[in-house]
């Protein structure tokens, strides 16, 4: 895990960001060696102290160039970042093989969850069999 910091060169000490009610970006660039990924997290104390929750943040394995930290500031008053603070978390996950997607006819439905997400397939027949995919390991063969 790493904390992502304000850098001086991202945030000369002459400037200020000012986070409004609206969401603010935030770029770092970096280079993810294939089969690891990151996930862009809150830190605690930002949230609790100043409000501004992080926005998605899902780093593809591979990844080569700018991130973008989107905060999203929650409270009604101006938040101001200065250089040096903690903007994020960067949680990094070695997820091994990227997976190989497999172009399939039809898939099984036999969980309760089903295949629509947010719970919405409880009781319901699955109307997306025909345009679905499954995810494999590189190693899988079919």
């Amino acid at each position: 895990m790493m904390d992502l910091v304000v850098w001086i060169c991202a945030v000369p000490n002459f400037m200020r960001w000012i986070l409004c009610n609206k969401l603010k970006f935030i770029r770092l660039v970096f280079e993810f060696k294939a089969g690891w990924t990151a996930f862009l997290k809150d830190k605690s104390s930002v949230v609790t102290r100043k409000h501004l929750v992080v926005k998605g943040g899902v780093i593809d394995p591979g990844y080569r160039g700018e991130i973008i930290v989107v905060r999203h500031n929650l409270s009604q008053q101006t938040q101001f970042i200065q250089p040096g603070d903690f903007i994020a978390q960067m949680v990094n996950v070695y997820t091994g093989l990227t997976p190989k997607l497999i172009a399939v006819s039809h898939i099984e439905n036999d969980t309760r969850i089903g295949t629509r997400g947010f719970g919405g397939d409880i009781g319901r027949e699955n109307l997306m069999a025909n345009l679905s995919m499954t995810i494999g390991s590189s190693e899988d063969e079919i």
